[in-house]
């Protein structure tokens, strides 16, 4: 008996562990800083398949994904993929959060007086969390 259900078992574990690395490999296609934002980034900028929206095609951005949302200026299809700037263009989706600025969290806080963050979405680099240069 044991013989028989051994084989088996073999087989769904490694059908387990396939799935499992497929969906973590979904999950990194577009982890990079600059993800969605109509530009390839790979692989001077960013790591090899993490901005694999803009390089392939591939994965499925999601309704504030673009680059450029919460900038106050819809993006819309020209720029960011279709829905990805969902709160500029139509007010849905997540409201501006904290870090939602496209240059939060790299040292240098980027508002409100220098046109690129909206005031409290670059909150970490503007309370010097991450050390940052005050305007």
């Amino acid at each position: 008996m044991l013989r028989r259900v051994f084989p088996l078992l073999s087989c769904i574990a490694l059908a387990a562990g396939l799935a499992l690395a497929a969906g973590s490999a979904a999950a990194q296609q577009n982890t990079c800083r600059y993800a969605f934002d109509g530009e390839c980034d790979e692989p001077k900028i960013c790591p090899t398949d993490t901005d694999a929206w803009d390089c392939r095609g591939e994965g499925t951005p999601g309704a504030n994904d673009c680059f450029w949302a919460y900038d106050g200026e819809c993006d819309g299809p020209g720029i960011c993929p279709s829905g990805s700037d969902s709160w500029d263009c139509s007010q849905q989706g997540a409201a501006p959060g904290p870090e939602s600025c496209p240059f939060s969290n790299d040292g240098e806080c980027d508002e409100p007086g220098t046109d690129l963050c909206d005031k409290g979405t670059d909150s970490a680099d503007c309370r010097g969390d991450y050390g940052g240069v005050f305007y």
